[in-house]
């Protein structure tokens, strides 16, 4: 769950945080399945692991969102320069 929250803070993060919340939101989905599919652990832990897949999810979804825009935006101002 604390690389899911890192990677959600890292997509507010101007310049790198954009990639390091990439990077965050992939092992938080990892280490989430991984603590989900353990049936031996108790339901709480398989909770966290869930909420880390969910929230690491997000962030990944928003950090790409962010990079598709923002290649968009380069498009755009090199479309009005040349």
């Amino acid at each position: 769950m604390i690389l899911a929250i890192s990677a959600a803070v890292a997509v507010c993060v101007p310049a790198p945080g954009l990639f390091a919340a990439m990077a965050l939101g992939i092992g938080a989905i990892g280490t989430g399945l991984i603590a989900y599919r353990r049936q031996g652990d108790p339901g709480a832990r398989r909770l966290w692991g869930a909420a880390a897949i969910t929230v690491g999810g997000l962030a990944l979804t928003l950090a790409a969102v962010r990079y598709g825009l923002t290649l968009a935006a380069v498009d755009r101002i090199e479309a009005l320069i040349g």
